[in-house]
């Protein structure tokens, strides 16, 4: 099974820049899908960007939600290179971007 991606406009001020929805069946990390949804709010490639790890590691925010085991937090935020990152416990990436 891939994972997958699927990127949601939202133009309301209510409502995020930019939201993704990462698949835990699939084979892609959650930090990935994250990296991935920074690049595409910024407008550029994934590896355009610092690496994540220079702000969160990558691998505790991929173990902190692993919905088969249910007890991970319900959300982590966090700010990457000017963008506003919230991830949810159900695989929602939703990236806006950072007050100033």
């Amino acid at each position: 099974m891939t994972s997958k991606s699927n990127s949601l406009s939202l133009s309301s001020k209510d409502t995020p820049d930019y939201a993704v929805e990462h698949d835990f069946e699939g084979d892609q990390l959650l930090s990935t899908t994250v990296i991935s949804a920074v690049a595409d709010s910024a407008g550029v490639q994934p590896l355009e960007l610092p690496p994540l790890y220079e702000t969160i590691d990558p691998d505790t925010l991929d173990s902190l939600f692993r919905p088969s085991t249910g007890d991970g937090p319900d959300h982590i935020s966090f700010t990457h290179v000017g963008y506003a990152v919230t991830v949810y416990g159900d695989g929602t990436v939703v990236v806006e971007d950072a007050p100033q």
